[in-house]
């Protein structure tokens, strides 16, 4: 795994959060917007069930990542566009609630979720260049390898994703009774 690919996606992550703290008014809206339409199917009031639908969606999202993989810049592109949703999310939460609220609102299942969703997307970029390698028959690529190392790399970061889900049901929402109580 090359630091320089960790680095561009970490770097795509975080620029998107930056973007999205300051992303405009308008825009800001829409975009919540449609992740509310995605939260109101995703919501149950049965933590246990609610833990496998973000589960299932959060997995697909990898695999969609995976699967893109051949376009090289896609898993980056992908990681910005999440990382400017969550920028727009939590600005608009400090500004409903406070900045306490906003952070409990995504550290508890972020710290596992947001690596396990980074990780997935420098493992399929990693396999995006090395197929590009191979086509244009540069010299020393192993395909097997790196397709057994985006195989396991994808395990890795769909395990992490269903501690995050099961974090995310049952965990997130005691801490966040308890910040917006005391509010």
């Amino acid at each position: 795994m090359s630091k320089k690919v960790v680095s561009a996606i970490i770097a795509a992550y975080l620029f998107g959060v930056a973007l999205g703290f300051n992303t405009p008014e308008p825009l800001a809206s829409m975009i919540l917007e449609a992740v509310k339409e995605l939260a109101e199917r995703l919501i149950t009031q049965n933590p246990a069930e609610l833990a496998w639908r973000i589960f299932f969606n959060n997995a697909r999202a990898v695999l969609v990542v995976a699967l893109l993989s051949p376009l090289v810049l896609a898993p980056g592109l992908i990681v910005f566009a999440n990382g400017v949703i969550l920028g727009i999310a939590l600005a608009y939460a400090a500004e409903a609630h406070s900045w306490l609220a906003a952070i409990i609102s995504i550290a508890p299942h972020g710290v596992i979720e947001v690596p396990a969703f980074i990780y997935a997307s420098v493992v399929s970029t990693t396999f995006g260049l090395t197929l590009w390698r191979k086509l244009l028959r540069k010299g020393g690529v192993q395909l097997s390898k790196a397709s057994l190392n985006l195989a396991k790399g994808l395990l890795i970061s769909i395990t992490l994703l269903a501690a995050a889900a099961f974090v995310e049901a049952f965990i997130t929402p005691l801490f966040l009774k308890f910040v917006i109580g005391m509010a």
